[in-house]
C-alpha cells in the first residue's frame, strides 16, 4: 500500500474501485493520501459468501454478522479520513445515462465492425445444465485468463 500511495504522491486521484473482499480499506487508506476526489466505489462486499453453501443453519447469521461489522468499520474508516464510500450495484448503471451510452450507442455497432472484440475467447466446459455444476467446481479451483461457457440448446 506505501508503493502504491508513494507512486500517487502529487497527482490527482479522480476516485477508486474496490473489488475483493479485503480491497476496501486499502483504497480508502491510498484515497485518504492523494489529492482530488476521495471517493471510494466498492464493486464487491467486504466478506465472502462461499461459507452459505453447506455451512449449516449458522452459515447464513454469521455471515450477516461479518457483513454488518465489516460495513461498519468501513464506514467509521471512511468518514475519519474523509473519504466518499458508496456501492455498485448491477442496476445501477441501467437506472442512468451509462447504459445506454455503452450498450445502445457503442456497444452493438463496436462488435459489428469489429472493434470491440470481445476477450478472452470462452471455454466450453459443458453443454447443457447437467453440466453447470462441473462448470462451478471448475471455476472455484481457479480459472486465469479464460470465460467459462456453458452452452444451452436452442
Amino acid at each position: 500500500m506505501a508503493d502504491i500511495t508513494a507512486a500517487l504522491k502529487g497527482r490527482t486521484l479522480a476516485g477508486a474501485i474496490a473489488f475483493g473482499t479485503t480491497s476496501a480499506a486499502a483504497c480508502i487508506r491510498i484515497a485518504s493520501a492523494c489529492q482530488g476526489r476521495k471517493f471510494v466505489s466498492l464493486g464487491t462486499p467486504p466478506v465472502s459468501f462461499e461459507g452459505l453453501a453447506g455451512g449449516g443453519r449458522l452459515a447464513v447469521p454469521r455471515v450477516m454478522a461479518r457483513f454488518v461489522t465489516s460495513n461498519v468499520a468501513l464506514q467509521a474508516l471512511s468518514r475519519s479520513r474523509r473519504v466518499g464510500m458508496k456501492y455498485i450495484f448491477g442496476t445501477t448503471p441501467k437506472a442512468n445515462e451509462v447504459s445506454a451510452a455503452i450498450y445502445r450507442d457503442f456497444l452493438p455497432s463496436a462488435l459489428a465492425e469489429g472493434r470491440y472484440v470481445a476477450a478472452p475467447s470462452p471455454t466450453v466446459a459443458g453443454h447443457g445444465v447437467d453440466d453447470f455444476q462441473r462448470a462451478m467446481d471448475a471455476q472455484r479451483k481457479g480459472v486465469s485468463a479464460a470465460k467459462l461457457v456453458v452452452t444451452l440448446p436452442g
